[in-house]
């Protein structure tokens, strides 16, 4: 097993840390200047057009709910909802042909939906 003595081990911590500030080094990066090539000017150019002035914008917006239209929205949907009534039976109200109907009709809905699709 190897022992070092107090003068090796001063000599040994210097070593090491003279390896380690000689292993950092300052890496120079090119000054590139991305807005003067043509592929970003044009970029560039676009967005300094499409900012909306400040000035213009409003304090806050106009159509906000008050706090009490908050409250009355909330007790009309709790009064609706305890004035649900489910069937009892589990029967539907509609017939089967009714339901047929139903269903068709939704899908002509969503077909009408996906051709208005902008995708």
């Amino acid at each position: 097993m190897l022992v070092l003595k107090g003068h090796r081990i001063k000599t040994l911590v210097v070593l090491c840390a003279g390896l380690a500030l000689s292993a950092c080094s300052t890496v120079k990066m090119p000054n590139i200047d991305f807005m003067r090539l043509p592929e970003f000017r044009e970029a560039a150019a676009k967005l300094v057009e499409g900012f909306p002035d400040v000035g213009l914008a409003p304090t806050r917006p106009e159509d906000i709910r008050s706090a009490a239209e908050w409250d009355a929205a909330a007790r009309d949907l709790i009064q609706k909802r305890a004035a649900l009534s489910i069937p009892k039976d589990g029967s539907s109200a509609m017939t089967e042909a009714e339901v047929d109907a139903e269903v068709e009709r939704l899908k002509a809905q969503i077909r009408r939906y996906k051709l208005d699709d902008p995708q």
